[in-house]
């Protein structure tokens, strides 16, 4: 393959496949946008409509039943998850330690404390240390399928029955994601998904929430919609149809033009999460068989949703080569969307988990320490991951041996690195 990149060589990667794009919205869509409705629809408070549709479609594509209902955010969503299953000040919740900060932040603003739970060897919530950390205050727990490998459902469900607790799931990552034929986002009484950035599904920014009991998609539905006219006539339950206009004060409702953005997305989501999985399966062989890398452990009778694909690196297998010095000579051969999340980390990096002094500035509850060695697990999966880009559409196989050639020459020649 000739001399690194990094050393003066030829890249590995041609120019068309170093960079991905994605979401992928069908110009046909956007000339949709001539039909006087779809524009009144679009630029409406509510979406006339358009709102509804998508809250359905996204339900009816992933194959959910119950009840769904869209936010301006997956952090909004989530934050009306725990407002809806009644969770509230003192109570204890347990969460990943290894997951995106937005997955606890919002219980902080209705008085919980988040309760850090370890990892597994491919990064997702471990059940032991579930088992360990349940405590008579605790109240649910919160799993997050860690880039759109779903979790180990039957362990967790078993623990969170002997003790009667809800289960929560952040399916952020994992949109379409199955284990054994459940779809994640159905395991417990409510979920919540992002649809903003570069998510499987995105509208730049939004989210969706879904719960099986109607009750409870009435709850959130008040914190986050005042006085919507499409759905106010839906809230049943007689204790909350008083607040069925003014709700409890918020307004999270999304905006219709990216409700029309996701619209599109949702019908070819069942092809591109097969695409996605074809491609995560020529990574998983080819790099599977390298030194130093580890490609993810997926449960049995899982079907992943693959929104990345996290590698572990470790570098006593590769002459003690740093992953940073590894990930910019994988970079230099033009593989460029290679990288080692920053802000997607154990949540004990963060200030707000770890301070004395406080969550933040203003936050109702006043004090939350952990200790970093008390979750090995994540730390051991934050300091070896790899994340790769996981494609679709009509090149995506190209894109995969593309960066599996970057990666395979990078190894080959790490002799040259030290």
């Amino acid at each position: 393959m000739g001399s690194l990149a990094i050393s003066g060589g030829d890249p590995a990667v041609a120019v068309p496949y170093r960079t991905f794009a994605h979401p992928r919205i069908d110009d046909g869509d956007f000339r949709r946008l001539a039909d006087p409705e779809l524009r009144d629809q679009v630029v409406s408070f509510d979406g006339l409509g358009l709102v509804s549709r998508v809250e359905d479609t996204f339900r009816d594509v992933l194959g959910l039943g119950g009840y769904t209902m869209a936010t301006n955010s997956g952090t909004s969503a989530l934050y009306a998850l725990y407002y809806a299953a009644g969770l509230g000040e003192g109570d204890e919740v347990l969460v990943p330690a290894y997951t995106f900060f937005a997955t606890a932040m919002p219980l902080f603003r209705l008085g919980c404390r988040p309760v850090l739970v370890d990892s597994t060897d491919n990064g997702n919530i471990d059940p032991a240390d579930i088992r360990r950390k349940i405590t008579p205050a605790t109240k649910a727990v919160v799993i997050t399928h860690m880039w759109g490998v779903p979790c180990d459902m039957d362990e967790i469900l078993a623990v969170a029955a002997e003790f009667g607790l809800p289960v929560l799931e952040d399916a952020s990552h994992a949109h379409g994601a199955t284990y054994r034929g459940t779809v994640t986002g159905a395991f417990g009484s409510g979920a919540a998904w992002s649809l903003g950035a570069k998510k499987i599904v995105t509208g730049g920014q939004g989210g969706i929430l879904h719960s099986p009991d109607s009750e409870f998609l009435e709850r959130a539905f008040l914190v986050s919609r005042a006085n919507d006219k499409q759905h106010d006539r839906g809230i049943t339950s007689a204790h909350l149809q008083p607040y069925a206009v003014t709700g409890s004060g918020l307004n999270l409702r999304i905006h219709p033009f990216s409700a029309f953005a996701v619209e599109g997305q949702l019908r070819s989501l069942p092809r591109q999460l097969s695409e996605r999985r074809e491609s995560a399966a020529l990574l998983a062989r080819e790099l599977g068989r390298l030194p130093g890398l580890s490609v993810p452990r997926v449960p049995d009778g899982a079907e992943p949703a693959w929104y990345a694909f996290p590698l572990q690196y470790d570098p006593a297998a590769l002459g003690g080569l740093p992953r940073e010095d590894f990930v910019r000579a994988v970079v230099a051969e033009g593989a460029v969307e290679a990288d080692i999340p920053g802000s997607t980390c154990p949540l004990t990096r963060f200030r707000a988990f770890t301070g004395e002094d406080g969550t933040y500035p203003g936050a109702p509850v006043s004090r939350i320490t952990h200790d970093e060695a008390d979750f090995p697990g994540a730390h051991r999966f934050h300091a070896g991951i790899v994340k790769l880009p996981v494609w679709y559409g009509e090149q995506r196989l190209e894109y995969a041996r593309a960066y599996v050639d970057a990666i395979t020459k990078v190894v080959e020649n790490v002799k040259d690195l030290l």
